[in-house]
Parts: C-alpha cells; sequence; structure tokens
C-alpha cells in the first residue's frame, strides 16, 4: 500500500517537476547566518531581504504548525535548448548576455501553476486537517535551505544548490505542510577543493567559500540595484544586461546539465545572445513587448538602458557609438552617466 508521501511523490513528478525531496522545516542555523549577512550590510538595496528576517527564518510564520516541506526543482536552459536555435543576430553585431534562468518565461509564473497542483495533491493525500501553503523565491521562506533539508542537493561555495547529475541550473519551490513527512537522506557530493566559481568571479563578490556579498555581484548590480553601477565595477559587468552566469559556468557540476524540460522555461529570440543595438533601440513600450512575461522586466527600463550602456561601453565596437550618443542624449540622467562612460571606454581603447 503507498503511503502519503508516495502519493505526494508520485504527484509531483507527475506535474512535472525534475526534481522532489521531502524533509524537516527546521532551518535555525541557516536563520542565523542571513541575520549575520543582513547584520553585515551585504543585502545592498534588496529592503525585502532586510525587513524582518527573522520572519524568514522561521517557516512556523509561513504556515503555523509547518512540519514538512516538499521541496521541488525545475531546470531552466543552460544554454542547449533541444528545441530550434534561436535567430542569430544581425552578423557582426555586438551582443549581450541575459542569464539564463530569465531567457524563457518568468520562472515564478511557470512554478506556480505547478505548485498550486502540488499543494492541492498534499491536502488530498494526508486527507482531513491537512494544512499546506506553497512558495517560490519571493516569499519570505528560506528555499534553498528548505530543499538541501529535503535532499535536494548540497550548497555549493557560490552558495547555489547543486544536484548532482543535473548541476545548479533549477529553479525552486516548495510546500510547507503540517504533515509528518518522512526526511529523505541528505544529497551526496560536494565541492571538495574546488574554488573555480570564486576565482571566475570578475568583481569579487564570492568573497570565500559560501559567502557572497550582494553588492558586488553581477546579478544584483544590473537587477537589484536601482541607481548607478559603481564604476569600480563596470568594466566587470563585461556585456551582461540581466544577471549573470558566470559562477555556474565554472562550476564542474554543471557538465551534467540538461535542457529545460518545462517548455515556457526555454530561450527566447530576443534574450538568447541579444544584438545589443536593438535593445538600445527599444523605447519602453517595445521593451515590455518583447519582454513580455519575463524575468527580464524586473530591471525596470531604466535599468535595463543603464545595463545596455554598460554593455556597448565594453563590447569595445566602435560601431556601438551611435547608438550610446543616442542613449547619452535621452534624458534619463541614470542612462545617460552610463551612456557616456560607455563612449568615453570605447574611446580610450581605441586610442
Amino acid at each position: 500500500m503507498s503511503t502519503v508521501a508516495d502519493r505526494i511523490r508520485a504527484s509531483a513528478e507527475r506535474i512535472g517537476f525534475d526534481a522532489v525531496g521531502m524533509g524537516p522545516v527546521g532551518i535555525e542555523a541557516d536563520g542565523r547566518r542571513l541575520l549575520e549577512w543582513v547584520g553585515g550590510g551585504r543585502a545592498g538595496e534588496m529592503a525585502y531581504m532586510t525587513r524582518d528576517p527573522e520572519r524568514r527564518s522561521d517557516p512556523q510564520r509561513f504556515l503555523r504548525g509547518a512540519r514538512g516541506v516538499v521541496a521541488v526543482a525545475l531546470l531552466h536552459d543552460p544554454g542547449r535548448s533541444p528545441g530550434p536555435e534561436p535567430s542569430p543576430a544581425t552578423p557582426g553585431a555586438p551582443l549581450g548576455f541575459v542569464a539564463r534562468y530569465a531567457r524563457g518565461r518568468d520562472y515564478h509564473r511557470v512554478l506556480e501553476t505547478r505548485l498550486r497542483r502540488l499543494r492541492d495533491a498534499v491536502v488530498r493525500a494526508g486527507g482531513p486537517g491537512t494544512r499546506a501553503r506553497w512558495a517560490v523565491d519571493h516569499a519570505p521562506v528560506l528555499d534553498r535551505a528548505l530543499a538541501r533539508n529535503a535532499g535536494l542537493g548540497f550548497f555549493g561555495k557560490s552558495t547555489m544548490l547543486i544536484r548532482p547529475g543535473l548541476g545548479s541550473y533549477l529553479v525552486l519551490g516548495e510546500v510547507l505542510t503540517n504533515l509528518d513527512l518522512p526526511a529523505d537522506p541528505p544529497r551526496a557530493g560536494s565541492c571538495g577543493t574546488c574554488v573555480r566559481c570564486i576565482g571566475a568571479c570578475p568583481t569579487g563578490a564570492i568573497t570565500g567559500p559560501y559567502e557572497v556579498d550582494a553588492r558586488r555581484c553581477i546579478s544584483y548590480l544590473t537587477i537589484e540595484a536601482r541607481g548607478s553601477i559603481p564604476e569600480e565595477h563596470r568594466r566587470a559587468v563585461g556585456t551582461m544586461v540581466f544577471g549573470c552566469d558566470i559562477c555556474q559556468e565554472a562550476c564542474p557540476w554543471n557538465r551534467f546539465a540538461r535542457p529545460a524540460s518545462a517548455a515556457d522555461l526555454r530561450p527566447r529570440e530576443v534574450a538568447a545572445d541579444p544584438d545589443l543595438l536593438r535593445l538600445a533601440a527599444m523605447g519602453e513600450e517595445g521593451w515590455r513587448a518583447a519582454f513580455r512575461g519575463s524575468a527580464v522586466l524586473r530591471a525596470g527600463f531604466p535599468g535595463f538602458r543603464r545595463n545596455v550602456a554598460v554593455a556597448l561601453g565594453n563590447c569595445g565596437d566602435p560601431a556601438a557609438l551611435p547608438a550610446l550618443r543616442t542613449l547619452a542624449s535621452c534624458g534619463d540622467p541614470l542612462v545617460e552617466e552610463h551612456a557616456r562612460w560607455g563612449i568615453q571606454s570605447i574611446d580610450c581603447g581605441n586610442k
């Protein structure tokens, strides 16, 4: 006879998750580390992380009586889509980079639909009195810690969750419940002596094993930060226009990465090796239409154009100068500042 846990696991697999695990909700040590991280100012401008961090550390405040978690993961695309290859950019055009998780539909939307079904399956499997609540990373929970507790993977030195056999190109979700669920064993694997991610980070954001200062992270600088990108980091940002995957690209565990199983998470043409000149020419309405339903919209139009200006400056191609001059007189002081920097960067590099 199947157990409650068996029925929940079978439901998760039918719904289409690439990995599923179960475990306890106790994450006290992780909560203490979060408080230290926030207290050290390493969250930067991310007010949602600094607002009531104790709540994030206590699953009981998310679901009263929580005892167990069903943690799940979906693969996002590592850059090798099983479908038709995206249309190439204009030959010779300078290319930008969008983080792989953001090249398809916003993963929050993809996960939410599936997690609602999983929550309902948990309630059905548990029977009368069962309560459950789903969450993705915009909820006040420590999703990576819960996923590790459920045997989904281990923490790499980059702080990414790594699942042997799949790598780290994963998006996570969870269903917390008042059910006592049997804990899956910890996922075997470790980074060993490898420090490739630390050495690969262009801004030194990985300050040591399992330690990240968000204020230096390219993903933070191009997504979360709303003001100027510090000049000391602009060159290191390279041609990134949204997010960064450099630490994951350096990780040996990602040689096992597989294409996204969910079609919605596969790359859209506009986000895979995007033509920077095309991006620079977009007005706000066209930008919103091109990236509708994408996580890229999180950067905001001014922030995105700021990023494009920096990327154009770093591409080193004089062909980018007309676009940069247009951005330098667009009327937005934030964008203009970075466009002027981009012009100077190309001019200096070609003397």
